[in-house]
């Protein structure tokens, strides 16, 4: 399948680093365009800053930057219906914290587009 606008959940920690990876993997293979979005309700509109040094791991071009106070459900789906994101990246810790509050299990039921949950080993 061809995407053509990937959004990628970041939060600024060393997993995200696995996650990117795999994102610009899947977007240079079908030419999509590529997002970063604030995963973390924690870095909100005032950490924007963290997300722009993403940009410098990736050796390709980042659209947007997107950021909200919504939970980040809430913000994905919007911007699955005003960005035309096509393919959600995002991970999945298994610890026991993650297990009872899925983030991933949330998009699961807020966006009718392709997930992708990389998982991280805690």
């Amino acid at each position: 399948m061809s995407y053509k606008h990937i959004l990628v959940a970041l939060d600024p920690s060393e997993d995200s680093n696995l996650l990117l990876e795999k994102a610009v993997m899947l977007a240079k293979l079908s030419g999509a365009e590529l997002s970063f979005m604030s995963a973390d309700e924690v870095y909100g509109i005032d950490h924007k800053e963290k997300f722009e040094a993403h940009k410098g791991l990736v050796d390709y071009p980042i659209k947007n930057i997107l950021v909200g106070e919504n939970s980040i459900s809430e913000r994905i789906e919007k911007a699955v219906k005003e960005e035309g994101v096509d393919l959600v990246v995002c991970y999945h810790h298994h610890d026991f914290w993650h297990a009872l509050f899925s983030t991933a299990a949330d998009l699961m039921k807020a966006v009718d587009v392709d997930l992708f949950v990389v998982s991280v080993p805690k």
